[in-house]
């Protein structure tokens, strides 16, 4: 059955402004019938009625921005995963959070287009594409094409068409929308991350900067056997066209990869954090994404594997940020409270004038943090599978005396964290039980 697919994808600055402006009016005008007719209602009914609307505006702005694509949804993405934090209604993370699903593709006659101008006609003719894409997302979409004279199989990254020139426009678009819909949180000021995440789109959509991160990553992690990466096949590689062999994997979720004995997906458990754990302190060079769709579980080798794919969202970190993270993280290993918030003090998370009762309460997230390692001290491993850990942490941070008190921390923390919180996903999902200590003592405790 062929998925439902989008025919075109508005370009041009005012058509993409007058969508967003579109759904934001509407959702004024909801949001001005819910509020007189809570004039003769309950503050029960009032709270309840409150609630249905947030969820019915956040749902709509989500449509819209699958729709749209490019900075846009990817804003949405990322909202969706540090919203919770931010102290967004829990109703508008969960909406926005079916960003984080595989979206409706684009109609081949847009994408071959693409296709044309960056390949010419001549290496277009030496490739078989198959016109259904295999994945969609908010840049761009993936189709597998094979080179007709040697039957090699290919995964063509293709960017959709415009999206690189109206990154700014859109995001100041989600801005207006999310006003017009009084989503943001009170006293938000959403700008600096809206900067932010101006700055990752352009880095993702720079196709010629992933494939050099792609061959980082194969030169780094060759020989190692846990991991499984594409090649790279540069003759059909440009800026908006990305070629590599087309690799076979599932995602955690699925039951070829649940049937694997409990030693072998704690195996895969243990790659991945170890992974993650030396791209920030070894390798300087972290893939940000965690979506499922970029870290499946292969087959092809003697062992399962990971499959690492996609890698334009990778981020270098300052050697300022890799050492105080490293006093942050050794200091919530330690339990050493002091240090905790020493290091704390270096991120610049909150001004030295901070009441002492928030101080203690972000020290008790660190160390909340640590769980699986304080578990497996005592029981000797930790059961990601069944752990609510970070359902505890988002909610220990939306707390209102902590958000409040927050300084936006940098850049690299929040996508540092969002590879952090993606990760023990993957390890929940994988329903994965080990110790975790003896990766993090090796890598982050020397």
């Amino acid at each position: 059955m062929e998925r439902p697919s989008l025919k075109t994808l508005p370009t041009k600055e005012s058509q993409r402004t007058t969508r967003l402006v579109a759904v934001g009016a509407k959702a004024s005008a909801d949001a001005f019938a819910t509020l007189f007719g809570n004039l003769f209602r309950s503050k029960k009914q009032r709270e309840a009625r409150r609630e249905a609307l947030v969820t019915r505006q956040a749902q709509a702005l989500a449509t819209s921005l699958g729709e749209l694509k490019g900075a846009v949804m990817k804003g949405g993405q990322l909202l969706s995963v540090m919203g919770g934090a931010m102290g967004f209604p829990a109703a508008a993370v969960e909406a926005l959070s079916q960003l984080q699903e595989e979206t409706p593709p684009m109609q081949w006659s847009e994408v071959i287009g693409v296709l044309q101008r960056e390949l010419g006609t001549r290496k277009l003719a030496q490739l078989q594409i198959d016109p259904e894409p295999v994945a969609a997302a908010s840049l761009g979409q993936v189709h597998r094409a094979w080179i007709q004279k040697t039957g090699e199989s290919l995964a063509l990254k293709i960017q959709y068409p415009g999206v690189g020139e109206s990154v700014q426009s859109d995001l100041a678009n989600l801005k207006r929308g999310l006003l017009l819909m009084r989503l943001l949180p009170k006293g938000f000021t959403p700008d600096p991350y809206l900067e932010e995440i101006a700055a990752m789109v352009h880095r993702e959509l720079d196709y010629e900067r992933e494939r050099e991160t792609l061959l980082f990553f194969r030169h780094v992690l060759d020989g190692d056997p846990r991991f499984l990466l594409p090649r790279v096949f540069p003759a059909y590689c440009t800026r908006r066209v990305l070629a590599m062999s087309f690799e076979e994997g599932v995602r955690p979720t699925d039951p070829q990869a649940l049937n694997l004995d409990p030693t072998q997906r704690a195996a895969l458990g243990e790659a991945g954090l170890d992974l993650v754990l030396r791209e920030l302190f070894t390798f300087n060079l972290m893939q940000t994404d965690p979506n499922f769709g970029n870290f499946k579980i292969a087959f092809s080798g003697s062992a399962p594997q990971i499959l690492l794919l996609d890698f334009g969202a990778s981020l270098s970190f300052s050697r300022a940020f890799i050492d105080t993270y490293r006093c942050l993280a050794k200091a919530s290993y330690k339990g050493d409270r002091r240090a905790i918030m020493s290091a704390v003090m270096d991120f610049g998370f909150m001004p030295y004038t901070t009441p002492e009762q928030v101080r203690e309460a972000f020290t008790d997230i660190c160390l909340l943090v640590m769980e699986p390692m304080e578990v497996a001290r005592r029981k000797g491993s930790y059961n990601f599978a069944t752990s609510d850990l970070p359902q505890r942490l988002i909610e220990a941070m939306g707390r209102g005396t902590l958000t409040t008190s927050f300084r936006l921390p940098p850049r690299e923390f929040l996508f540092l964290h969002r590879k952090l919180a993606g990760l023990f996903v993957f390890l929940q999902a994988l329903q994965v039980e080990f110790d975790p200590r003896h990766v993090f003592e090796s890598i982050v405790m020397r």
